[in-house]
């Protein structure tokens, strides 16, 4: 066997501590504010994300100020995913929707509800605030 290695330890002095400290103040409070940097940009994207949405809604101002009527609960029916018959899931939807006597603006928020996959997708390729009556959708078909 070789000598033995003995690991070197550099010992410091009070006085060299006492100099680092700034320099682990300054640290920490750089950690400090890139933490809070962080927030505050994911925050921000966070509600950047939030305004696209509510400002890409196809509905119009009028048809998102309107609230569900009192005791309307919204038609059971299975969700058209872009495969079956569109106008016999439109069918549907319409003949159920009547049965409550849903005004025109419940049925504009209703009928998103009733897609899923690349059909509700379809409803997010609508121009923004153009949909004004159910019959907007029935255009935009």
């Amino acid at each position: 066997m070789g000598p033995a290695v003995t690991p070197s330890v550099t010992v410091h002095g009070e006085a060299d501590l006492y100099e680092m400290r700034p320099m682990v103040s300054l640290e920490k409070k750089i950690e400090e504010m890139m933490a809070q940097k962080t927030d505050d940009a994911f925050s921000k994207r966070k509600d950047r994300r939030r305004q696209m949405v509510l400002e890409e809604d196809p509905f119009a101002p009028e048809i998102m100020a309107i609230s569900r009527p009192k005791g309307f609960k919204q038609p059971m029916i299975e969700a058209y995913d872009g495969v079956t018959d569109p106008l016999d899931h439109l069918r549907t939807f319409v003949h159920l929707i009547r049965l409550y006597t849903a005004p025109d603006v419940i049925m504009c928020r209703s009928f998103p509800l009733t897609l899923r996959r690349e059909a509700r997708d379809w409803v997010a390729t609508l121009a923004p605030r153009s949909i004004k009556t159910f019959d907007d959708f029935l255009e935009a078909l």
